[in-house]
Order: C-alpha cells, then structure tokens, then sequence
C-alpha cells in the first residue's frame, strides 16, 4: 500500500513539474533566480492578486508531494514540525510580517540590506542583549550608505544574486530549532520558499510576499489538521 502511494505521489509531482515547466510565472521565477532583476511587473492589482493565489497553491502542493515522496512515514507530525507547531495566529499573521520584512524587505531597499538579516537572527537565536547591537549595525550601515552613495548601491546591485542566495540560505537555516534537527529536504524546501518570495516582493511589493508566505503557511496548517482528523 505504501508503494502504491509513493508511486501516485510521484505521477502528481512529475505532472505538476511539467505544469511548472510550462508556467510562464515559474519561468520568470527560474530566470530571476539565474539573472535577477529589480524591473517591476506592469499588472494590474486584481492580476496580480490572482497570481499570487494560484503560485501559492502550486507552490504548497510542490511542498507537499515532495514531503510525502521523501519521507519514510507520512504523519502529521512531519508537517507540523516542518511549520515548527506554531499557533494559527502566529503562523499566518505574525510569522509572515516579520520575516519578510528582515528577509526580503532589504531587497528593494540596499540602506536595509546589511543590518535586517543580522537583526533576523538575533530573534530566531533569542539573543535579547545582542538587541541592541542592532542599532549599532544599522546606524554603520546607515552611514556606510550615505557616504559612499552610488558606489554602495551598485555593488548591491551587481552582487544581488548572492544576496539573494545568501538570504534563502539563512531563512532556511533558522527554520531549525537545532543543528541535530537538520533535514536537507526541508532546507531545500525553505530555501525554493525563501526565493519564490522574493521574486514576489522585488516584481510586486512586500504586502504581496506577506499575503503569500501567509497563504502558503496557512495551507500548510489545513494539511496537518485534515491528517490528524484522518488518523
């Protein structure tokens, strides 16, 4: 029966793949990943809310075929660990806010770019006293901005595509509540999540990566209650 399974599994994600290959959005999305750009999508409000509704089903539906193909038991514990246990409020209103504005608010904004992502670890780490080293970084970057001007922007410019990189790959890191916990599925996983929202806010705007990363975690959410009322 479990064979069966995964076999079912794996026809749904090789035919979502091909759904994705053939995606204009994904398309943009891998291409931005290769070669990013800051130039916005000229669409309108509506359009541009349906977008981010349909990739953020298909991104949890990729999520969660993934999960199911990879993983030896198929539980609601692997979902709800994979969303840390967070409370529905949390994770659909609070979490989302605050990590994409230390994650990916930076990305339109290069004043921000150096001391958001320092500050984002500090509250994942839980390092109260280290709080206040966050102004100090912010007022030297700040500073560092302002006196080099343009020379500062175009270095952020032209190195962005590390930035981004570096960025989903601290995102994922910090969704680990330790080092023994480590999964390389669920790093890659948040990792695709981290760079899906930031193509979001760089070509839309930050309210949409919000409402995306919320749809996404709240989807999430309904899985594990629909598997534990199926147990």
């Amino acid at each position: 029966m479990e064979y069966i399974i995964k076999v079912i599994v794996l026809f749904l994600l090789l035919a979502l793949l091909f759904f994705i290959k053939r995606s204009a959005t994904f398309i943009e999305i891998y291409r931005f990943i290769l070669n990013p750009n800051f130039k916005k999508k000229t669409i309108t409000l509506q359009d541009m809310s349906i977008k981010v509704f349909q990739l953020s089903l298909v991104h949890t539906s990729f999520s969660f075929l993934i999960i199911l193909l990879f993983t030896q038991e198929v539980s609601p514990q692997i979902f709800s660990s994979f969303i840390l246990n967070e409370e529905l409020i949390e994770l659909i209103i609070i979490t989302p806010i605050l990590e994409e504005f230390f994650f990916r608010y930076p990305m339109r904004k290069p004043q921000f770019s150096i001391s958001h992502p320092f500050f984002s670890i500090l509250l994942k780490l839980k390092i109260y006293p280290l709080y206040v080293l966050f102004f100090l970084v912010y007022a030297m970057s700040q500073y560092f901005i302002i006196s080099t001007k343009v020379k500062s922007i175009r270095f952020f410019i032209k190195n962005f595509r590390l930035y981004l990189i570096l960025s989903a790959f601290i995102f994922s890191i910090l969704h680990f509540e330790s080092i023994y916990e480590f999964s390389f599925l669920y790093f890659f996983l948040h990792s695709i999540s981290a760079l899906v929202f930031s193509w979001i806010r760089v070509k839309f705007n930050i309210f949409f990566a919000i409402s995306s990363h919320s749809i996404y975690n709240f989807n999430l959410w309904v899985i594990v209650c629909l598997m534990e009322n199926l147990n």
